[in-house]
């Protein structure tokens, strides 16, 4: 009887050992998108959270279950399970609910993220899924930044003239601005608003709203 006892408080102690998740996101991280709307993302205990917020619209948030990380090298491996029912008009992979996700780069002030690695996975394909670095090294990554990164950056100039938008704008490789065209990304906005010194929230909008009327 005492065996069995023991025998079953080492299973349960096991058993929540092996289930502990650790806290990768410590505090919340922020994307930028170029219309002004704002992606969120947030970890509370095994539980990964993804807010977006549309401009003058509805935020819609996803919750997915964090089954187990995995470090290789600068890079944060999450194999996840989505916690979303999904309406059946949407039911693009039943009974898939599992899918890969990666983190590099995290500290204080931002991390990148990639979303996602695979999706619409069965649970025997998460356990048994290889991941290649290298193939986690060509994938694009997004940069989140922390809130208190995001209200020092609220510090810095703002966008407010065609001379701010010409210095932005050339610093975005592979920009068209001297042939009458702007093409940029949310990332590459966002990058080369922080590296001329300007706040990258809301600059996409102001842009867009100074180049229009300078083609008027």
């Amino acid at each position: 009887m005492q065996r069995l006892l023991i025998s079953s408080l080492l299973f349960i102690f096991l058993g929540c050992s092996q289930s502990k998740i650790s806290t990768i996101i410590t505090q919340d991280y922020n994307f930028l998108t170029v219309d002004g709307g704002i992606a969120k993302l947030k970890q509370s205990n095994d539980t990964l959270y993804e807010l977006f917020c549309y401009k003058n619209g509805p935020c819609h948030e996803s919750h997915y279950k964090i089954i187990a990380t995995l470090q290789m090298t600068e890079f944060t491996v999450l194999k996840l399970e989505s916690l979303d029912s999904i309406p059946l008009k949407e039911n693009l992979c039943p009974g898939k609910k599992y899918g890969i996700k990666a983190l590099k780069n995290i500290n204080n002030e931002r991390l990148s993220y990639c979303d996602p690695l695979y999706a619409c996975l069965t649970k025997q394909q998460l356990d048994t899924i290889q991941i290649d670095i290298s193939l986690l090294r060509k994938e694009q990554f997004l940069s989140y930044f922390s809130d208190l990164y995001l209200k020092k950056l609220s510090t810095f100039k703002k966008v407010s003239s065609e001379e701010d938008m010409e210095i932005i704008i050339n610093a975005i490789e592979n920009n068209n601005f001297s042939s009458g065209k702007i093409s940029y990304s949310a990332e590459q906005l966002n990058n080369a608003c922080i590296e001329k010194g300007y706040d990258p929230k809301r600059a996409g909008i102001i842009i867009d709203s100074i180049w229009t009327s300078i083609q008027k």
